[in-house]
């Protein structure tokens, strides 16, 4: 590289980058020739980098440690080492369609993935699947060899700029788009689907789609839906437990005849359907959200889904285990958030018992003990205030908050019993449960409480910086 100098994260004292060999420290001022070659592993407190084996586990791309001076050339990652590469830029066209995609920088004979499309289609049209590919020595150039390539596929990079150029089909009148994916951190978990359908389709009274998870079917009328300015969506409720199983989406008119069914960037999901489950959402967000809180909830999500999957032996645990995160989290974590109880027990109550039923949605359950003494309608229950008809099992009584959202796992609640002489009240919230679970449990049911603490701490982060969860766009999901 003529001239070209490579520089990294500076010492406090402006010095260069350092790098050990053998233990020694060695300094890099010179200019280094092109192809030229650094290995490193991490970012020391210091501001330095040091080497013995570029790891992208621990350290991630080289470009957030080094950089060139010269705009013609970029640092990228080849065989492990920290390498200088002749830059070129991958540019978008939205051939018609509107939106922005960003510039990609990549290095001179790199193997580039075709993305998927981000640009929304011109009106009554949809992508085509493929890039109009043009190799070009300016930005405003044409190649008279340009060919289209599907997304998905890998393209050489040889020249300055690659312009991509996205590629749009008529839609056709029995073709049915899915829109979005998303999940409703409610307290039974939902998938949300959003579809635009024909006219065709909307105004036949017969036609459904299909939700097929774990060997059964739900058929739900497109009628059933829930009408938006430009689609119609679908909900499914997703048990905790249940959170890795796929839902294999279809759509059918009313003679029961199979309809085409694509994504918005114009993957055919008509022969398999659409395959997707909280699992692939999760992991999905918590690397490509918009926001750093969505990434987090979403990790959150998916180490919660793993727990309770461990926790009730829910199809094959065989290999999971919990993050580290999980495991981190400590009884005193959760100690602001133990019951309270106060008042006199009413003659015949003996007790009380607290228990967050996880496998059909949140909800927190306390029981109120009895000796049998007395019949349950001699006394008075009442929940956050209200009186409330208690259920009953065998000789005791339980009150139930259901449903709980993620983000009010932590919301206290009062459960109180009282046969007008005396009044015996808990005040608890669904993190209490986890509370006792993680001083008393089993280490399965431990880490369940861990995981639904991180959960409701990430989701009242998320909220209170952004109250609405964006869709996860088909455009950029990995299935």
């Amino acid at each position: 590289m003529a001239g070209g100098t490579v520089s990294g994260n500076s010492a406090a004292d402006g010095s260069n980058l350092f790098l050990s060999q053998n233990g020694s420290a060695i300094m890099v001022t010179g200019a280094l020739t092109e192809g030229a070659g650094i290995c490193v592993t991490a970012e020391a407190a210091s501001g330095h980098v040091f080497t013995e084996g570029y790891s992208t586990a621990n350290s991630g791309h080289p470009g957030s440690y080094f950089h060139s001076d010269s705009e013609d050339f970029i640092v990228e990652l080849e065989n492990g080492e920290a390498v200088l590469t002749i830059k070129s830029e991958i540019v978008f066209d939205a051939g018609g369609g509107e939106g922005v995609m960003e510039t990609v920088p990549v290095g001179r004979g790199a193997a580039y993935l075709l993305p998927d499309c981000d640009f929304t289609a011109p009106a009554g049209q949809i992508f085509a699947g493929v890039w109009k590919v043009e190799q070009l020595d300016s930005p405003d150039g044409t190649d008279d060899g340009a060919a289209e390539v599907e997304a998905g596929k890998k393209i050489t990079v040889n020249k300055r700029y690659v312009r991509l150029t996205a590629v749009w089909e008529e839609i056709s009148e029995d073709t049915v788009i899915i829109k979005s994916a998303n999940v409703e951190f409610r307290g039974k978990i939902r998938l949300q689907f959003a579809f635009s359908f024909p006219e065709n389709v909307l105004t036949d009274e017969g036609a459904y789609v299909t939700f097929e998870k774990a060997g059964t079917t739900t058929k739900m009328l497109i009628s059933e839906g829930t009408a938006g300015a430009d689609s119609v969506s679908f909900i499914i409720p997703i048990p905790a437990p249940e959170y890795a199983d796929d839902i294999v989406v279809r759509v059918y008119d009313g003679e029961d005849s199979l309809l085409t069914l694509k994504s918005v960037n114009g993957t055919d999901y008509t022969e398999n359907g659409f395959v997707y489950s909280v699992k692939t959402y999760a992991q999905n967000k918590s690397q490509s959200g918009s926001t750093e809180s969505i990434r987090a909830l979403a990790k959150a999500l998916d180490d919660y889904g793993t727990a309770a999957q461990i926790f009730f032996q829910y199809g094959d645990t065989i290999g999971l285990s919990v993050d580290s995160a999980v495991s981190a989290v400590t009884p005193g974590d959760l100690a602001p958030y133990a019951l309270t109880v106060t008042g006199t027990k009413p003659d015949g109550v003996t007790g009380a018992g607290i228990v967050v039923a996880f496998d059909t949605d949140n909800t927190l359950r306390v029981t109120f003990k009895t000796d049998g003494s007395r019949a349950l309608g001699g006394y008075t229950f009442l929940l956050d205030g209200t009186e409330t008809v208690p259920r009953k099992s065998c000789k005791n009584g339980y009150l139930q908050v259901k449903n709980i959202a993620a983000p009010n796992l932590d919301t206290p609640h009062t459960f109180t019993v009282t046969d007008g002489t005396n009044t015996y009240t808990v005040t608890a919230s669904a993190l209490s449960y986890a509370y006792t679970s993680v001083k008393n449990g089993d280490s399965d049911r431990q880490n369940l409480g861990k995981a639904l603490y991180l959960y409701n701490q990430a989701a009242d982060a998320h909220f209170v910086s952004c109250p609405q969860v964006p869709p996860l766009r088909l455009a950029v999901q990995s299935t």
